[in-house]
């Protein structure tokens, strides 16, 4: 394992060619995390790392945005970053379905204030809120941080966090109840592979409308040459497997 992780590790430090940045990497696994739900079948408990954050970063940093591993950023990141929030705990897109929890927002893309996080002590309070309401929590941490912060929050342009629904529902008045997801899913800021809904390096019989971006910005990484093949022989298999049973 310690291997695998260290190719993958050298293969994020060659992007460093496309552009230099700077990266850090921080061991996770180190922490207990088995008194958290792990009750999605397509989400692990890496969901919950981002509880710590707060914790683990150094106290000079203030601010941080955080993004779920299964977006791509299609638009400039400083109109996020520069959004005031100063008077809230976090920044968020207000999702448009009902959560387990609150009809609230989406933690896939959190803008977060460290200075009100590191006073509060996000780990052991989402432990206890975790601990009063064991029969509310489906979508794991999503739940916990909107039980904790639905009156904390900033709420955020949609295109900052253009979830899958909005591109799946042929109706998206039954979702959203204004005309900014429209704006959203034609011109987004960020796109989000989010929930059941299609993930564009599994193969399916309805795609996201959007995997081919995902596919671009591959190109870009070492990781593009074994994703594509493990993604043409799923789809095979598939395919196979769907004429098999046809044709009996």
């Amino acid at each position: 394992m310690a291997e695998y992780l260290q190719k993958k590790k050298e293969r994020l430090e060659k992007l460093k060619r496309l552009r230099d940045f700077e990266i850090e990497f921080y061991d996770m696994t180190k922490y207990d995390w088995s008194m958290f739900p792990n009750n999605r079948e397509h989400v692990t408990l890496a969901t919950y790392y981002r509880l710590r954050i707060p914790e683990i970063l150094p106290e000079n940093i203030k601010k941080v945005l955080y993004l779920d591993g299964d977006v791509i950023v299609e638009q400039d990141l400083k109109k996020l970053w520069d959004t005031d929030i100063s008077n809230y705990v976090l920044g968020a897109v207000k999702e448009g379905i009902e959560l387990g929890v609150q009809h609230d927002f989406n933690a896939g893309v959190l803008l977060l204030n460290l200075s009100k996080l590191q006073k509060i002590n996000l780990l052991k309070e989402s432990l206890s809120y975790l601990e009063k309401n064991k029969e509310k929590i489906v979508y794991q941490d999503q739940d916990i941080l909107n039980g904790l912060f639905f009156n904390q929050y900033k709420d955020l342009p949609r295109k900052w966090n253009v979830t899958s629904n909005i591109y799946m529902s042929e109706d998206l008045s039954l979702v959203y109840a204004n005309k900014e997801a429209e704006i959203a899913r034609k011109n987004p800021g960020i796109i989000h592979f989010s929930g059941h809904s299609p993930k564009p390096w599994y193969w399916g019989w309805m795609p996201h409308p959007l995997s081919n971006e995902y596919w671009k910005y591959l190109k870009y990484t070492d990781f593009y040459s074994s994703a594509h093949k493990e993604f043409i022989f799923a789809k095979r298999i598939r395919l196979y497997v769907n004429k098999f049973l046809t044709n009996n």
